[in-house]
Order: structure tokens, then C-alpha cells, then sequence
């Protein structure tokens, strides 16, 4: 996700860190009871939850970007063809672009990119260049995610169309796609409760979804469109909620919140809390949902998460009313919050305050065809070792879901869905020592063992994310059996942070044989 420009300003400003937990701490407390411990009895989760379904553990909340499209759904590529951005100093332009202001061709020349040959991003995806509208690409997308554990995907929209500047950097709005996404996980939803289909019983519902209506739910991730305020954003909700209120494929509050739409809200910290308030602060004047009054208790309530960049963010989250806060970030340059070794600390605070912490895990991190200025933001993937280790560190803070940075992120090389391996881009490859036929997936990259990062986007020698690796080591879905691995022991009655591997393994998440 494109940081927009007040951010960056932010964060170079910014001095506070947050305190990081000792070492010998015990691990938090469990935000809730997932199984009756002398039963067994399935038990709601109490912050989230899913119509038609029991939500049995803390769900996996993957992020889904909306703004791909291809010629022969869209018209024209979209998004692979992503120019470069301008730094916001003049210098640095003027050294990256050879003007202090590059124009648009300038940025468009700085690398030529025509898909489908040559795409935006480090890696390239398995499914080619695909749109974010094709129903065969969003039903692929949504059994492969379910496969792997991934229980919701929290979609990218930037806003009503009619609202001047809803768009993307790219100029993609994408208010449209959410309508296929949402669709596509009604027909998830479908297949699996169709007594007259063969396929509900062989298709995977979700690991956190107990009994009938497994399947793919959606939240909403609210971008920070130009002038965005409380007042624009209740607007906002009363369009999502009037046009998908009513669909079972929603991720849901859960008994402690009520039971309304779930909303990410980036970049919330762009908005004081005293004026979120007004939006999601409890009611005090009795009225119905009224302009200037809060959405609680009204048909525009749901669970609102905010964004967590520093300490004091935690102070303003819950000043402004929201429900929960997210760290976002798969790079540790880009937030306190996104670095790790903190979450345990926040997960306490946050729960000190009655917000749902949701910690969030990436895969690595590479947005230099975008970003040709932002080296020092990389992040190796370390053959799927920086992965796991972020998984068990968010395991360990007991969150009250987890997130994933990001489902197909490929501009920013955060992306989990499976990429090709293919000459001059970066392979998904396994660590070496992590290759071997054992349960635990692959006891969990070996335990995040020694190999160190490598600078690039993924782990080849050269340094630089691109390809030289394309043998033995390549594993398009390593990614996704990672994941199912660590929603497997979240889902576990009997887990604990360091028993990795104790889970036993039925094969990969998308039905493959361990190698």
C-alpha cells in the first residue's frame, strides 16, 4: 500500500519507540477461549464473527488489493504497469529521475514496464496478469486463500466514486471490484452449503469457521482519499452498508461490539480522535444516527480497527472510539509497530484499553520498481524465514486476529499469493535447510534458523530480488502452506508459542505433497 506523503514527513519527525517486553515475560494471556477446556464445545470468538458459522478461533485476515485489470476485462492494463512515484524532496528526485518535479513520462520512462513481459513488481504472479473483476480469477484467488487458512480478506477501497479524488495513485477506483469480490465470497459461501453439490464436502471452509457457511468473508479497508473526515467517512459507511449490509459474506463484530461490518481504517491517525469520536465514540444524545452523531447502536455501526504507527497511538485509538488497532506494515522501517519484538508489550496495552489487537505479518518487503528511492525499506524473505518468525512472534502476543500483509501486494513485494518462477524476477525460494520431508511445515522454515536476509525481495544470491534460482528451490506456494501451518496452531486447542510443529500436518494447503 502506497504510503502517502504526510506519513513519511511523520515518521522522520518522530522520536517515541515503543517499549519492548522482556524477554522472560510470560506469554500474554489468550484474548479468548477458543475451545471449552473440558469439553471441547466450540466457542464464539468475542470480537469477530461470521453469519451462517461459528467463528472457533481468532480469524486470519489477509489484505487484498482490488486495482489489477487486464485488456480483456478491463480494457487496458492496470496497476502492472504502475509507474514510478516521486519522493516528496526535490534532491532525491532529482538524483533517482533527473528532475527536481518528474513529470508523469518522466516517471512512466524511469523503467518501461509493458506487461504481460514485464509487470511493477520484484516477482511475477503464477496466474499472469490478471484482473481484479474476472469471477474465474476471484473464485481461484478465494479457494486457494481458504486452503491456507486465511479465514477473510480485508479489501482496498478508496472511497465512493462520486467523491472528487477517490482513486489510487494509479487513478484506479475500486469501487467496482469490491462488488466481484463480495459476490465471489457469496459463491464460496454457496458452494459449501449446496446440498445438492458434490464440492462442499471436499472444499476447505476456513480453519476458524465451525459448521455450516464456511467460506470467504470480506471486510473493508478504508483508504485515506483526499479530504477525508468523520463526516465523509459516515457517508461512507452508509454506501457500504447499504449496498452489502445484508450479505452473509461479511466478517463481522463479534458478541463483545455487536455484530456490524468489520472497517480497517488506514491511515487513521490523519484524523484527530476527538473528531473520530464523534463517529464511533459511545452515544449520549439519544438520536437515531443523525449528522453529528455516533454511528453506535445505528444500522452504520461496526467494528472499526485503526492504524498503530507509535506508542502514543494507542492513547488516540481508543480516544477516538475504534474497537481494535493493526500494525499494517510487513516492513519494520516503516513503523514502530510493525517491528515484532513489540507486539507482545502492545497486545497487553491494547488489551488494557478493551481494543482487539491485530498484529500483522508479512512475507518480506521490495517496492523498488515503484519506489526506486526506497532500498532501505527492503526486506529479504530469507527462503520464508522472516515469515515464519513474524507469525510466532504475533502467536505469541495471544491476538485477537491476525493479519496478512498482504494477499497480492505485488508493487510492494509483500504479496503471498503464489508467484512463477521466471527469469528476471524473484523466486519463492526455500531455505535450504528447510527442505526436507518432516511435519510442521517444514518445522516451521527450521525453526527460523541461521541464514541471514538477503537484501533483495526474495532469496536469490544476486542481492538485488531478481531471478538465478529457478531450479530445485522455487516453491510457488510456499507462502501459503507457511500460513496454513501457523492458522493450523492457532486454531489448536492445545497451542502454545513454542511448541512449532506439534501440530500434525495433512498435506499442503493447496492439496500438495511435501516434497
Amino acid at each position: 500500500m502506497p504510503p502517502p506523503l504526510p506519513r513519511r514527513r511523520l515518521l522522520c519527525a518522530l522520536a517515541l519507540a515503543l517499549l519492548a517486553s522482556p524477554a522472560t515475560a510470560q506469554r500474554a494471556s489468550p484474548s479468548s477461549l477458543r475451545r471449552e477446556p473440558s469439553t471441547g464445545e466450540v466457542v464464539a470468538h468475542p470480537h469477530f464473527s461470521a453469519r451462517g458459522a461459528t467463528l472457533s478461533r481468532p480469524p486470519v485476515v489477509a489484505f487484498y488489493y482490488a486495482w489489477y485489470g487486464n485488456p480483456e476485462n478491463d480494457g487496458s492494463y492496470r496497476h502492472w504497469n504502475h509507474a514510478a512515484l516521486p519522493h516528496w524532496d526535490a534532491a532525491v528526485n532529482a538524483a533517482t529521475f533527473g528532475s527536481a518535479d518528474p513529470d508523469a513520462e518522466a516517471l512512466a520512462a524511469h523503467v518501461r514496464l509493458e506487461p504481460p513481459q514485464r509487470v511493477h513488481a520484484a516477482f511475477y504472479p503464477e496466474r499472469g496478469c490478471y484482473s481484479s473483476v474476472d469471477p474465474n480469477a476471484l473464485d481461484a484467488q478465494i479457494e486457494e486463500a481458504l486452503a491456507a487458512g486465511i479465514d477473510a480478506f480485508a479489501v482496498s477501497w478508496w472511497g465512493r466514486p462520486e467523491h472528487k479524488g477517490a482513486a489510487d495513485s494509479q487513478g484506479v477506483n475500486t469501487d467496482q471490484a469490491v462488488f466481484a469480490l463480495v459476490a465471489a465470497a457469496e459463491r464460496s459461501i454457496r458452494r459449501r452449503s449446496d446440498p445438492t453439490s458434490d464440492d462442499g464436502d471436499r472444499l476447505d471452509g476456513g480453519l476458524g469457521l465451525a459448521g455450516e457457511g464456511g467460506g470467504m468473508r470480506v471486510a473493508f479497508h478504508l483508504e485515506p482519499y483526499p479530504g477525508r473526515t468523520a463526516e465523509t467517512v459516515r457517508a461512507d459507511l452508509r454506501y457500504l452498508i447499504d449496498r452489502f449490509g445484508a450479505s452473509d459474506a461479511l466478517l463481522r463484530g463479534g458478541a463483545e461490539r455487536g455484530s456490524g461490518p468489520v472497517f480497517f481504517v488506514y491511515d487513521s491517525y490523519l484524523t484527530a480522535a476527538a473528531e473520530w469520536a464523534t463517529l464511533l465514540g459511545p452515544r449520549t444524545d439519544g438520536s437515531s444516527g443523525s449528522s453529528g452523531s455516533s454511528v453506535r447502536g445505528t444500522a452504520l455501526d461496526g467494528f472499526f480497527v485503526g492504524l498503530w504507527l507509535t506508542r502514543s497511538d494507542a492513547a488516540q485509538i481508543e480516544r477516538g472510539g475504534f474497537d481494535g488497532a493493526y500494525t499494517y506494515f510487513a516492513s519494520d522501517a516503516s513503523s514502530d509497530a510493525s517491528d515484532p519484538s513489540r507486539w507482545r508489550g502492545m497486545a497487553e496495552e491494547a488489551r488494557s484499553r478493551r481494543l482487539a489487537f491485530v498484529p500483522c505479518v508479512g512475507p518480506g518487503y521490495n517496492d523498488t520498481k515503484v519506489r526506486p528511492w526506497n532500498a532501505r525499506a527492503t526486506r529479504g524473505r530469507e527462503g520464508g524465514r522472516r515469515y515464519a518468525r513474524r507469525w510466532r512472534l504475533a502467536l505469541d502476543a495471544a491476538p485477537a486476529a491476525v493479519g496478512v500483509t498482504s494477499w497480492n501486494e505485488w508493487g510492494e513485494g509483500t504479496q503471498i499469493e503464489p508467484a512463477a518462477a521466471r527469469p528476471g524476477y524473484a523466486a519463492y525460494d526455500v531455505a535450504e535447510d528447510a527442505r526436507a520431508d518432516e511435519p510442521g511445515w517444514r518445522a516451521a522454515i527450521r525453526e527460523e534458523g541461521a541464514g541471514g536476509a538477503d537484501p533483495g525481495g526474495g532469496s536469490s544470491s544476486n542481492g538485488r530480488g531478481e531471478a538465478g534460482t529457478l531450479g530445485a528451490r522455487a516453491d510457488p506456494g510456499l507462502y501459503l502452506d507457511v500460513t496454513r501451518h501457523f492458522a493450523r496452531r492457532l486454531a489448536s486447542p492445545g497451542f502454545d508459542a513454542g511448541g512449532a510443529g506439534e501440530v500434525p500436518e495433512d498435506g499442503a494447503a493447496r492439496g500438495r505433497e511435501e516434497l
